[in-house]
Formats: C-alpha cells, structure tokens, sequence
C-alpha cells in the first residue's frame, strides 16, 4: 500500500515537472489567466494594456491594478516585473479604456474636461496607440466633441495639444476613406458609426472647427487632409444638409487664415517698394519672443532697410524699423535652424537635445522656473566641455516641442549652476503669459546658438519710448546737425578759443556762501577744483 502510494506521488510530482517545462501547456495556462485577469479590470475602465497599439497582455493573475494606471504586485515574493536593480518598475504606460471613456460621455463638459486632465496620461497613451480600432476612434471623436462644448478654453487647449498627434489624425483620415470600402465583416468592428454617420461627421466638424478656433496654424497645418477626405466621403453616405454645410464652411474658414497667414508673413512678388509701405501691426504688441508660426516655415517677415540718408518720418517710424530688425536678426537663424531639421537637412545655428523631462517647479532669485532633465552621455569629460562651452549660457533662447512643432513653448535659461549641469540639468524661466508647460511628455528642446538675453533687453526698451521721451531726437531723427549754444553762454558773447596754457594757470576766486561751506565741506582739494571748474562758467 505504501509502495503504490509513493508511486502515486512521484507520477503526480512527474507530470507538474513535465507540465511547468511544456512551453505549449505553460502558454495556455498564461493566456487563461491573462484573460481572466484582463476581463475584470476592464470593468473599471482599465485594459490592463502595456503596448502603445492595442495588443495583448502578460500581465499575471496577481497583479493588481494601481487606481493611476499603475500596475503594483499584491505578491512581495514574486519576480516579475522587476529591472536589472531587482526592483519593481511602478512607471508603466496605462491607457483609458473603453468602458471608462463611455462613461466619460455622461458626464456635463465642464466636469468632462476636468477628468480628462486628471487622467491626461491615459488619455495621452490612448490616443498616441498605433492601432486603434474602428469603434475606439469614434468614441474618442465623440468624447471631444463633447468636451468642445466646454467653457474652459485654457484646459481646452491643453486637451487638443494631446489630441492632435500625427498618429491619431493619420488613423482617423484613414479610417474615413475606408468607410465607403467597408465589407459586413468591417461594418460590425465599426458599428459605432454605422448606428449614426451623421453624429460621427458632426463630431469631425466639431473637433476641425475647435482646433481652428483655438489654434488656426495648427488647423492649417493638419486639417486640410482631414477636411478633403470628409467632404469627399459624405457624399456616399445619408448625411443631413446642415452637418455637409457646416463641413464646407470650416474649410472656408480654414481658406481664408491660409491667405491671410501668406499675406501677413510672406512678401508679394508684386511690392516692389515694401521699405515705404506701412507696417502690418504696431510693433510694441509684437512678443519678444519668436512666435511658432514664424519660426517653423520659411517665411519672411516685414522688415524694412535702414535710413543712412536723410531723416525718419517720426519717431514710430525710426523705432519701428529698428526693432523689426533686430528682432529678425535673432529670429532668422532660428528658422533657419528649425526649418533645416525639419526637411532632414544639415542643421546649423540650433542645438538639438531629445527626450528632455521636466522635473517640476524651481526657485531661482525669487523668479519661478522648471527644472529639466537631459539625456547628457556619462562621460565626464563631456559634461566638463559643457560647462566649459558656449551652450546653456544664462539668457540663451530654448523652445520645447511635444508634437512635432504644431505648438512651441519658449523660455531662456536662467540658471546653469556646475553642480545642477553635472547632473544634466538645467533652469528655464518663461516670461509673464508665456509660461505655459505641461509636466508629462518627453519634449525636443530647440537651443538657439544667438545669444537672446541682449536682445531681449534692447527690444524692451524700444518698446516702451515713446514721442515725449525719446532722448536726441533733432538728431537722430530730424538728423539735424546745427548746433545751438549751451544755456551757460550769455547771447551777446562771441564765441572764442584760447589756448594760452597761461589761461588754464589762472584760478578764478568764487564767493562762498554758507551753503557752499556746506556743500564743499566733505570735498578734498581735487573735488574742489573739479566743482569749481563746472560751477564758474556759470556765474560768469
């Protein structure tokens, strides 16, 4: 009996050895309890999803699911998940799930957008996935359609930075091209749409018509595809005559910014004169800083030559050039830089740093900034040349890109200090209405190789003279060089020179007062004679 018993035992103790060495038996155990595990927490809004596009998870049974996204062992003893430093990566991606975003749908827009920022990340990691399915992007075209309806515009723009990847506009132009090809199999992955094509293309417009009210450069640079492929596609389709219209009149709309962004930042071949035409906007509401739309296609700006010969018109005129001139000359470069690197060409005047982090607030002299992390190389001898270069100089001009250069951030770096570099980190500081970043994506920083902090301040002060206290002006500007005799000199007295040194040798006595003993009583002798030098011609 105990003999068929051990026997027993060491067949059972065989087969889990077999079953735990067997790939294929191991693999079914995994996918069964992968999916049960996926398929409770997609309740609560969540994929348990680690890929960008959608494809299954590993994730194990014991595994639970952090309430940010984050995934964090119930198990102390168990081994997976773990890095090179045997510790537990708790910094994994999450994406909302598609629960969760329905539920999104019931609720009013204001308190829609406030959820979308609270879960920016998800939101960020959803729409940036390769491979969304048909019915996931008219879900997503759904939930920002209704959170357009928001009163909110500043988180607005935030939302729309997150929604507008190349990616996701790349999928959803495709996907409504495709429309007119699908086949049944097709139609049941989509029946979002094919239950309403009308709300879909409404919510199209909706989303065209936000990005072209809260960022028409961006609009212009993205939408046209979008707007091309839905107007052609609507026609196979049953869609009312207001959602068509409203198409047709976002593209208009999207038409007429294109031509008056060409009229504004490019010259006219037929203007053969421009240094006499007048400017299009007054120069003291133009930002010290350079503006994306100007410095991310090769447009000129309106800059007329300087006067050598002869006098400005007025003051305005005489400080409207100057400025537009120097504030083109560190701008060029930079768009030269940006433009270059764009088109995959040779880059020269700008510096290049990728997956740049902010790391959050930073005091520096009372000024408020962000710390920010690069990916500098290990090599002590290449952090010791970076702090012995030109690059990262306080004052230098960088910009901060998440998308790809539909929208910029511009800042300047005010503090360097060796021991904050060492470590690959730097200080930027954002002028008042600037500041506007946002702590999550990897972002480019643009560094431009024009020293910025003297321009900065000379453009400044063009912009606040004025008519009334500009210093010089009969000579400068009216390039007057008759001069008049100064107030000291009586009329009647001639004007004369006398280089007898005996003249200089003469020393003149001045009546003293008490208040002159008073002024003077703190003066050495050198300082007495200097004041009397200034004072005599005077009481002459």
């Amino acid at each position: 009996m105990e003999h068929g018993q051990t026997e027993n035992n060491l067949r059972s103790k065989n087969r889990s050895v077999r079953s735990s060495t067997n790939p294929k038996r191991n693999k079914n155990k995994t996918r069964s309890s992968s999916h049960s595990w996926r398929s409770n927490h997609q309740q609560d809004g969540v994929s348990g999803n680690r890929n960008r596009g959608g494809g299954s998870s590993s994730a194990s049974p014991s595994t639970r699911v952090h309430p940010m996204g984050r995934g964090r062992s119930s198990n102390s003893n168990s081994c997976s998940k773990h890095n090179k430093n045997n510790t537990i990566n708790y910094n994994r991606p999450y994406r909302i799930g598609f629960k969760k975003l329905e539920e999104f749908l019931n609720e009013e827009p204001d308190q829609l957008i406030v959820k979308l920022l609270s879960a920016s990340a998800g939101f960020s990691e959803l729409i940036h996935s390769p491979n969304l399915s048909p019915d996931y992007i008219v879900l997503i075209m759904k939930v920002i359609s209704r959170m357009s309806e928001s009163t909110f515009t500043s988180n607005k723009t935030k939302i729309l930075e997150k929604a507008t990847p190349d990616d996701f506009l790349n999928q959803l132009t495709q996907f409504i091209i495709n429309l007119p090809l699908q086949n049944t199999n097709e139609q049941r992955r989509a029946q979002y749409f094919w239950n309403d094509q009308d709300a879909f293309f409404k919510n199209v417009n909706n989303y065209c018509d936000m990005i072209l009210t809260l960022s028409p450069t961006t609009a212009l640079e993205i939408l046209k595809k979008l707007l091309k492929a839905s107007l052609i596609v609507i026609q196979h389709f049953n869609i009312s005559t207001d959602t068509g219209n409203m198409m047709k009149k976002i593209e208009e709309k999207l038409i007429t910014y294109e031509e008056e962004f060409l009229s504004r930042y490019r010259r006219k071949d037929i203007v053969t004169d421009e240094d006499e035409s007048e400017p299009p906007d007054d120069f003291r509401s133009i930002s010290l800083y350079p503006l994306p739309a100007e410095i991310t296609n090769r447009t000129k700006a309106f800059v007329r030559k300087n006067i050598i010969e002869g006098a400005y018109r007025n003051v305005d005129h005489y400080l409207d050039i100057q400025f537009r001139l120097l504030r083109e000359d560190f701008v060029k470069p930079l768009r030269e830089g940006i433009c270059d690197y764009k088109e995959n060409k040779k880059i020269q005047n700008i510096r290049i740093y990728q997956n740049v982090t902010v790391l959050g607030p930073y005091m520096v002299n009372s000024i408020c900034g962000v710390l920010i992390q690069l990916p500098m190389k290990n090599s002590t001898e290449f952090k010791r040349k970076i702090e012995n270069s030109r690059r990262f100089m306080f004052g230098s001009l960088v910009c901060f890109t998440s998308n790809n250069f539909r929208s910029l951030t511009f800042g300047k770096i005010i503090d360097r200090k060796p021991e904050l570099l060492h470590k690959g980190q730097l200080v930027i500081g954002f002028d008042a209405g600037v500041y506007e970043i946002d702590f999550e994506p990897q972002y480019l920083m643009i560094e431009s190789s024009v020293y910025f902090e003297p321009y900065y301040h000379v453009l400044k002060a063009l912009q606040q003279l004025r008519e009334e206290n500009f210093p010089m002006r009969k000579f400068i500007i009216e390039v007057n060089n008759e001069t008049q005799r100064p107030r000291y000199l009586p009329p009647s007295t001639p004007p004369s020179s006398d280089y007898d040194s005996d003249s200089y040798e003469r020393v003149i006595e001045m009546p003293r007062t008490k208040r002159m003993e008073v002024d003077c009583a703190k003066l050495n002798q050198a300082q007495y004679k200097a004041y009397q030098s200034a004072m005599i011609p005077i009481m002459l």
